[in-house]
């Protein structure tokens, strides 16, 4: 689908508008959370998917990919002892080998997780391999929906590797 027509520049007026209208604002909302909440956050994470197969103009385009890869900015944006406990957390909770949860690799943290880790609230880029809910046996095969349950069950294993997280993290303080 085209989003602009006749060119692939949307042009600097309709940037600076895009920009202006939702980069702003977001990034305003953003920083005014951490600064009036940063003594009651303990973690932030900026969830994302990714492919299970790495485009051919990608970094990794040679490997394989995890089934979660955790990007703390190379240990910038969190303690990397954080970011290991909260993978421990992941592959007890989703019942995964420890090579199918990576840190730093092929991602290590975007735009967001370097700017807002650990100033003053640490920060982890989450990454979800597309292959945890987008398989074929997660499609029912008559009428081509996706079973309800798996996706409640990923949220839960989700919600449970946090909750070892949390747990584990007030142990060590």
């Amino acid at each position: 689908m085209q989003i602009y027509q006749n060119s692939d520049d949307p042009g600097a007026e309709t940037r600076e508008r895009l920009i202006s209208k939702y980069y702003q604002p977001y990034h305003r909302k953003v920083d005014g959370l951490v600064s009036e909440n940063s003594d009651e956050i303990l973690l932030s994470l900026d969830c994302h998917s990714m492919e299970p197969i790495p485009p051919k103009i990608a970094p990794d385009r040679d490997s394989a990919r995890p089934l979660i890869c955790l990007g703390d900015a190379n240990g910038e944006s969190c303690r990397e002892n954080w970011t290991q406990v909260l993978r421990h957390s992941l592959i007890e909770s989703f019942g995964l080998e420890a090579a199918d949860v990576t840190i730093n690799q092929p991602f290590a943290g975007g735009y967001i997780t370097r700017t807002y880790g650990n100033r003053p609230v640490p920060w982890i880029q989450v990454e979800l391999n597309r292959k945890l809910y987008l398989s074929d046996a997660d499609f029912d095969s008559d009428s081509l929906r996706m079973k309800t349950n798996r996706l409640s069950t990923l949220s839960e294993q989700f919600r449970r590797a946090i909750g070892q997280f949390v747990t584990r993290i007030h142990a060590r303080r």
